[in-house]
């Protein structure tokens, strides 16, 4: 059980005469509590009664029933303090049992899909760690969660590769607007004779995410809805919604709320991305997923409401998510990456990972929101210093870890005051299945690096002020948050995909 829905559940006991809805808990400045209550402003409208009145009224009922609330009002606002001894109890148990999401549908996360025609850049690198982390996270709280890879193996672009791939390996000259340079070279000489050269960049681009400990549940090929007359499937799912006009086939995505409606088959015959999107996501929805959530880049702004519209004209109880992720701007040495050395083309996400490692790679590249644009400090994420993240948390953990080793052996102490910086590091390890539920119903993973950074400063804080041996005894209280701190660096580390060393 979370905080807040433990203490909910407590005051909901001793206010059980109140309209249940009412009660909803929020967080307030650390000198005021640790939750705080609004239900006076809301009675005061029901009522008609000032609420300050009714505050005062509701402190008095709490604390008159409950011992592990301490209840105070200013202007109307109950401000809920937890006793100490609870706060311990609630600590050093809850993680014996996992956090439970109030939700249980069946959802398809689907992220990266780029096209097979060369590496994979750090900006796909994003999508990739965002995508992982969340769908560790769905995973963390109990959702019934799948993640798949889209290969866009098919249309105009693919036939361009193969092409240049050909005159490449035949010594003639690539094709108009065909693809060269190092990648190129590798593929053609690297490529078994029995393996075609989409495939080979796939594997490539598996290899890749693998190493920064990303995997996939299914990787889909858009090559086999091809397999299908795509137009005749779709005008069979939306007799009503499909027309022809100046020769081609459109889809009436206007009758959902898209400012134009769309055509999927041009006067020549090609088929539009949609068309075949269509069909991909009638193959999401037909898998029987209650929920779909896409991850892309933010030139897929557009794409958003007539894959909407084309699953609301379904008119099945599916939810459909898209998370738009904005690029990536490196920097080294205070000065901005615009070109690989090696290839003269973006960044790619491998010589990323050689330089910095996985656990920087993934912490940088999920740390912030996906709607933002994203500076990355590449000098900064090899620091071994504090003004490193990755290494400010991992020092959190191998501090743990050393003092653990130091009270090996050692008799229990007395039991002394707990002072404010134990207090802090205390709420805010109790608040982390809280924010695990938060980040899961929101679809917003960078709120555990977030959380994670917030708890190594208040852990680095609790180290100088608060000796964990003391006359070569161990304060018990404290040997308490030891043990729950590093349950959780853990945990969270476990989602975000990077380590927990036991030494620096």
């Amino acid at each position: 059980m979370s905080f807040r829905h433990a203490i909910e559940t407590t005051i909901s006991t001793h206010l059980s005469d109140l309209d249940q809805s009412l009660i909803e808990l929020s967080i307030p400045r650390y000198e005021h509590g640790d939750f705080a209550l609004n239900i006076a402003f809301k009675l005061s409208k029901i009522q008609k009664k000032n609420p300050m009145l009714i505050a005062d009224e509701v402190v008095q009922q709490l604390t008159q029933t409950s011992d592990v609330l301490h209840i105070s009002q200013l202007s109307g606002f109950i401000n809920i303090k937890v006793d100490d001894n609870y706060l311990i109890k609630y600590m050093s148990e809850f993680m014996l049992s996992s956090p439970k999401w109030d939700k249980d549908p069946s959802i398809l996360l689907e992220y990266v899909s780029a096209n097979p025609t060369g590496p994979l850049h750090i900006g796909h690198g994003r999508w990739a760690v965002i995508g992982d982390v969340l769908y560790r996270l769905l995973q963390a709280v109990g959702g019934n969660v799948k993640n798949e890879f889209y290969v866009n193996d098919a249309g105009n672009q693919v036939k361009t590769f193969e092409a240049s791939i050909h005159a490449i390996k035949n010594g003639q000259s690539i094709p108009e607007n065909g693809y060269g340079g190092p990648f190129i070279d590798t593929v053609v000489a690297e490529k078994p004779d029995d393996v075609t050269s989409i495939d080979y960049v796939i594997e490539c681009h598996r290899q890749s995410l693998e190493t920064l400990d990303c995997k996939f549940d299914r990787w889909f090929k858009e090559s086999t809805l091809h397999q299908s007359d795509i137009i005749q499937i779709i005008q069979d799912e939306y007799p009503d919604l499909i027309y022809k006009k100046d020769g081609a086939v459109w889809f009436k995505t206007t009758d959902y709320n898209d400012d134009k409606d769309r055509v999927l088959q041009k006067d020549n015959g090609d088929l539009t991305y949609f068309a075949c999107d269509i069909v991909y996501h009638l193959n999401k929805i037909n898998r029987k997923y209650d929920h779909i959530i896409n991850i892309w880049g933010a030139d897929h702004h557009g794409y958003i409401e007539r894959i909407r519209a084309a699953i609301l004209a379904k008119k099945e109880s599916v939810t459909f998510s898209v998370i738009l992720g904005q690029l990536v701007n490196l920097f080294k040495d205070g000065e901005p990456i615009k070109m690989s050395k090696r290839t003269g083309n973006l960044i790619e996400l491998d010589d990323v990972i050689h330089e910095i490692g996985v656990d920087a790679t993934r912490y940088f590249l999920v740390e912030k929101r996906p709607d933002l644009p994203l500076d990355f400090d590449m000098t900064k994420a090899t620091m071994t210093s504090m003004d490193n993240p990755v290494y400010y948390i991992q020092y959190a953990h191998a501090r743990i870890c050393s003092l653990q080793k130091k009270c090996e052996g050692l008799p229990e102490g007395a039991h002394t005051a707990i002072n404010d910086a134990d207090r802090k590091l205390m709420v805010h390890v109790c608040r982390y299945y809280d924010v695990l539920l938060d980040a899961s119903n929101s679809l917003e993973p960078y709120k555990l690096p977030q959380y994670l950074h917030e708890l190594a400063s208040l852990f680095h804080s609790f180290y100088q002020k608060c000796p964990v041996i003391v006359d070569d005894a161990i304060t018990p209280h404290r040997i308490a948050i030891l043990s729950a701190v590093q349950k959780v660096i853990q945990h969270c580390s476990g989602i975000l995909g990077i380590s927990t060393p036991e030494k620096m």
